[in-house]
């Protein structure tokens, strides 16, 4: 299991360089018009503050996403479970940790029907309804198509209680 765990934390690592090569490429060309292979500049000048980061012992997701420009503020615990160092660890990296009060359980492959029925009583004032952009592991649906047909719904209903949808804040968490 542990070589699996290294084996997909390389392959990320290696994809996301490929990514930002690839970012760099798309911008360049974009605005100038002109395919330049000189992102390498752009590479290692991330890679080298990713390093820096890590030396210092910043976890190397913040690290790769600082060399990308990307600040989180937000850490939602997975499964909702805080450990005892869980606050500690936020803290320590600027992260406010969020939770939610409504869980769609959208990773089952329920139809958006369905999970509107199941999170519709929890729709109240402050609520924050967790739902997943994405398929990871666990996930028993083929897609996000349903999570994607639950937006509209889900809008409309706490439009209908007059509750307005809103971006996170630390203080809301």
């Amino acid at each position: 299991m542990d070589e699996l765990l290294l084996s997909l934390i390389s392959g990320v690592s290696n994809g996301a360089v490929y990514g930002l090569i690839g970012l760099g490429l798309v911008i360049i060309y974009r605005s100038t018009d002109v395919v330049n292979f000189a992102v390498g500049t752009i590479a290692l000048a991330c890679m080298y503050l990713a390093s820096s980061l890590t030396g210092s012992g910043v976890p190397l997701a913040l690290a790769l996403l600082a060399g990308i420009g990307v600040r989180p503020r937000l850490w939602r615990l997975p499964w909702g479970e805080a450990a005892g160092w869980s606050a500690e660890l936020a803290g320590a990296h600027g992260l406010a940790l969020c939770r939610w009060s409504a869980d769609t359980r959208d990773w089952r492959g329920d139809r958006a029907e369905a999970m509107l029925a199941a999170v519709a009583p929890l729709a109240v004032p402050g609520a924050v309804v967790l739902m997943h952009d994405g398929l990871g592991p666990g996930a028993l649906r083929p897609g996000c198509g349903q999570t994607v047909a639950l937006i509209g719904p889900l809008a409309e209903l706490a439009r209908s209680r007059g509750l307005a949808l809103e971006p996170l804040r630390e203080p809301s968490c």
